[in-house]
């Protein structure tokens, strides 16, 4: 679809990364889905929403630790979140 354009397209836009990890992550698709969140936060390093969405994926998979520093990153840069 239009992701996979999009990331055919520009495969260093962190939009379009993200929108297949969340198209994986809906899919349970949890091992591409953490490859595209990382690929997406290499090029996006201060978006709190890839950092929360990768902190989900490592929960997901039983990771503790990693999901917790990535929730870190995600609450560093946004002290006001609501959750």
């Amino acid at each position: 679809g239009q992701y996979k354009l999009a990331l055919k397209i520009n495969t260093r836009s962190p939009g379009a990364m993200r929108g297949l990890a969340s198209l994986a992550l809906k899919r349970g698709a949890l091992d591409q889905a953490l490859d595209l969140f990382k690929r997406a936060v290499a090029e996006d390093k201060d978006n709190p929403e890839i950092h929360r969405s990768l902190g989900d994926v490592y929960r997901l998979q039983g990771q503790a630790l990693l999901a917790i520093e990535a929730y870190k990153v995600y609450l560093k840069l946004r002290p006001d979140a609501p959750d």
